[in-house]
């Protein structure tokens, strides 16, 4: 028999008063909650309108030259460009007769481009031609100040104590980490005594990963999802942090001036400008950024310091790429 269409449902829903419940919202509702506080990693990969410019950089300074020494120029810059992958087109402006002094390079990927604009930023070409270069996108940037720009407030000075007092210990015992667990993670410090360790501090969930000491044992990192964070002084107190999501790998400099944060992009889609942060440890500034793609890395550190901290070295394909740490300013370039 066919069940009539006004016979009772035993999975229906019904209100107090024996209504069926509305889900609706009232005509005159209006939703606080915006788009980007409900789906922020949506709107990230939302598509947009593209005008290209992301795939193309400027570079000023190079060499002005007549139709004679054209062809030279441009083999000589595109085989600097070629490094960084597929160069789509170059556009040498003219005027009379002569270039200008700049160029326009549009490459495959906006990867490549951010990769260039970074790298070949302070290039010399030579004792007379050192690069500026900028992303194209950027220049309206520049063109429409932020309206609402706050100078910088001096922030006050932070006293951590003495970060070196492990040496005033007068039997010159030396400190030690150990750490224990999985999943739940506890690590303690401990002066290296006889018969037993002396505990100095312990913490439960110190670090979602392992943690490390800096060169020199100034300091004591640790991993969060959210960046590194770095203890210190006689009670192992957070000296400072570096917030860099999803960060996997980290370097600090032999000087324990610097460090270097890595965090893979989540996809192709994600900005990957960011994926290499230098930061300044004392004032826990970024210093510079760098687009990287996580397929290039072999091994950590990608980075290499010098021995005192004061040169940043990476090899990317056959290039090998120079950095002046005091202001990470590419001093040299071997193509």
């Amino acid at each position: 028999m066919a069940t009539g269409e006004h016979e009772d449902d035993p999975n229906k829903v019904l209100t107090d008063d024996g209504e069926e419940p509305s889900f609706s919202d009232p005509e005159d509702y209006v939703d606080n909650c915006t788009d980007e506080e409900l789906i922020p990693d949506l709107l990230k990969v939302k598509p947009v309108d593209d005008d290209g410019s992301h795939f193309v950089i400027v570079v000023d300074n190079i060499p002005k030259v007549g139709p004679d020494r054209l062809p030279k120029l441009k083999a000589i810059m595109g085989k600097i460009f070629a490094k960084f992958g597929k160069v789509v087109e170059e556009f040498y402006p003219l005027s009379n007769n002569e270039t200008k002094g700049y160029c326009f390079v549009e490459f495959g990927s906006k990867t490549n481009a951010e990769e260039a604009a970074v790298v070949l930023n302070g290039y010399k070409l030579d004792k007379n031609h050192t690069f500026v270069v900028n992303l194209e996108n950027e220049f309206e940037k520049y063109n429409n100040p932020e309206p609402n720009f706050q100078k910088p407030v001096a922030r006050p000075y932070k006293d951590n104590g003495n970060l070196k007092s492990w040496l005033l210990n007068e039997e010159c015992i030396d400190q030690f980490v150990m750490q224990s667990g999985f999943l739940d993670f506890k690590a303690g410090t401990y002066w290296n005594t006889f018969p037993e360790p002396t505990l100095i501090c312990e913490k439960k969930n110190w670090s979602e990963t392992s943690v490390q000491w800096s060169p020199q044992g100034t300091y004591l990192a640790s991993v969060h999802n959210q960046g590194i964070a770095l203890w210190g002084g006689k009670d192992f107190v957070r000296i400072n942090r570096f917030c860099h999501p999803n960060v996997s790998s980290y370097d600090i400099s032999p000087c324990e001036k610097y460090i270097i944060t890595f965090s893979a992009p989540k996809s192709d889609n994600f900005d990957s400008s960011n994926s290499v942060i230098v930061w300044e440890i004392f004032s826990g500034d970024k210093k510079r950024s760098f687009p990287l793609n996580p397929n290039m890395i072999k091994s950590w550190p990608y980075y290499k310091w010098s021995y005192d901290g004061k040169f940043l070295a990476t090899l990317k394909d056959e290039t090998l790429c120079i950095y002046e740490t005091e202001v990470i300013w590419l001093i040299a370039i071997t193509v």
